[in-house]
């Protein structure tokens, strides 16, 4: 049986520090790469026969073997681990003692192995016979494995992902098994509004909204803080980075701390660090929820000083039910920023946007209502629901729109795959994503022809029923949702057309031009809280 990743990192690392001086680490290495191989598999995606994979160890074995031995005698490993610990180790709270100093070598050349396969991608026969071109890859990955996880120093200038001389190392560093790893840098940088509007985070919403809606901090200044980072391996969920921090805001007392760790992209190492090398974009479906991750995804954490996460307002009653208040009901959630969820009724020739307003939001607007400043009431409306349309809605219709039609599940167009579409064998996958595109591009036209006639619909709504508002922003529940609904649409047989494309039923060719339908005035309905269909 081949042994867990953590199980085998161990044991390859005891094998390099017993091997004798001149003794080759090929074995250890042999050792070690099967359960490397099986641990990358849900990345690399690796089409190769049973016979293939020992050919594949023997490759990467010989040649890795070359690459890390000059690292294995204690003379070198020593200084490495040395420099390890001088470019940061203490400052992510790692207290070093002389018997696992040398073991932190010996674990960046296991870390460097098991990321150059986890960087080769797909492995194939057709690579496998290709000596050349496997070659030139396992090089290429290997390099950047090791810009990643050594020192500096040791590594070509032109190499270096990052001017920092901070590397990437496994945590927790106490305990049975690693969960994360984290950059022994912490980088100290200054948040301009700007920046903050431009920065997306999980679900594309703005840095801007998370500052202002869960930390409630003014997001029309800058921002000072300390950029703490993270990264994904096998098992990581961002609940066991923050309880396993001891920095201000994570740690096993803030139970909520997980929600503040946001994608470190290139576009967010670009704007928020000036390094976007050490940025990494990921497939899209795991930028949609903290609740998945993806082995070599990264994170960040904001450390502010004097910014704390926002009790949400129902938590905050149950405190002071405790205290002898009076008691109240509801469900524990962190506050949450502004969002929208559209959904096509086809079913009904019904579209509905379910508009939700965050909590700092709609007291923002309920401020300047009470004020009698209708005109700032006004643009804070404005602001924020264009931002969301144009931000959140047009820009994801992929999952923020919702699709009901008889024929299938109720479902997102990034949900849409063979097994819950029914389809009959003789529509391949091929079809089926030109099918899933064009369906996207008419609902994104869709989409867009609505935007305007909901955002004037919002507006009107705030001059004519303010009141509602008011009393809905006051009751208990974080935030309000506004839902615009235009109901009996003529003419959405044309989106129907487009399901029934996807099933096999019609040439998706000869509907890409279809018209979309005429649009009637619609009805505007509130409630407290956040209400998504």
């Amino acid at each position: 049986d081949i042994p867990d990743i953590e199980t085998a990192r161990q044991k390859f690392i005891n094998e390099l520090k017993n091997l004798n001086e001149g003794e080759s680490p090929l074995p250890a290495i042999e050792n070690f790469l099967p359960a490397v191989l099986l641990a990358a598999q849900p990345i690399i995606k690796m089409a190769v026969s049973i016979i293939g994979r020992p050919k594949i160890i023997n490759f990467l074995a010989g040649l890795l073997s070359k690459l890390v031995e000059r690292y294995i005698p204690k003379n070198i490993a020593k200084p490495l681990a040395a420099k390890i610990i001088d470019v940061g180790m203490s400052a992510i709270g790692f207290e070093t003692y002389e018997a696992s100093r040398n073991d932190l070598a010996y674990e960046t050349i296991a870390n460097s192995i098991q990321e150059t396969v986890n960087k080769m991608g797909p492995l194939n026969e057709a690579l496998l016979n290709d000596q050349e071109n496997l070659t030139s890859l396992a090089l290429e990955s290997f390099e950047s494995a090791a810009a990643d996880n050594f020192p500096s120093s040791y590594i070509k200038e032109e190499l270096r992902k990052t001017r920092q001389p901070g590397l990437w190392v496994l945590k927790p560093r106490n305990g049975p098994r690693h969960f994360y790893k984290k950059f022994t840098h912490v980088f100290s940088v200054n948040i301009d509004p700007a920046a903050a509007k431009l920065i997306t985070t999980f679900k594309g919403v703005p840095l801007a909204n998370f500052l202002r809606d869960k930390l409630g901090l003014d997001t029309s200044k800058s921002v000072q803080a300390r950029v703490h980072l993270y990264e994904a391996i096998e098992g990581t969920l961002l609940s066991r980075i923050s309880r396993s921090e001891n920095v201000p805001g994570l740690g096993k007392n803030q139970p909520f701390g997980w929600v503040q760790l946001q994608p470190l992209t290139v576009q967010a190492a670009t704007l928020l660090l000036h390094e976007p090398l050490i940025g990494k974009n990921v497939p899209e479906q795991f930028l949609k929820s903290r609740h998945k991750t993806f082995v070599g995804e990264r994170f960040y954490y904001l450390e502010i000083n004097g910014a704390r996460l926002k009790l949400p307002l129902i938590l905050k009653r149950k405190i002071e039910t405790a205290a002898g208040g009076k008691a109240a009901t509801g469900k524990v959630a962190v506050p949450r920023s502004s969002d929208i969820q559209g959904v096509i009724n086809l079913i009904r020739s019904e579209i509905r946007f379910n508009y939700y307003f965050s909590e700092e939001d709609a007291k923002s607007i309920v401020e300047k209502l009470n004020r009698n400043d209708y005109l700032g009431a006004s643009l804070s409306i404005r602001h924020s629901v264009k931002n969301v349309l144009n931000d959140l809605l047009i820009k994801n219709v992929s999952h923020k729109v919702k699709i009901i039609h008889e024929a299938v599940p109720e479902m997102y167009i990034d949900n849409i795959s063979e097994e819950n579409f029914a389809l009959p064998a003789t529509v391949g996958s091929l079809a089926l994503n030109a099918g899933k595109e064009v369906l996207k591009k008419v609902v994104e036209k869709l989409v867009e022809k609505v935007s305007d006639l909901a955002y004037n619909a919002v507006v009107n709504y705030f001059k004519a029923r303010a009141a509602e508002f008011k009393q809905a922003q006051a009751l208990p529940d974080d935030g309000v949702t506004v839902r615009i609904i235009w109901s009996n649409i003529p003419g959405m047989s044309s989106i129907r057309a487009i399901i029934n494309a996807i099933r096999g039923n019609l040439s998706v060719g000869n509907i890409t031009d279809l018209a979309l339908p005429t649009i009637p005035a619609p009805e505007v309905k509130i409630a407290a809280g956040k209400h998504f269909d």
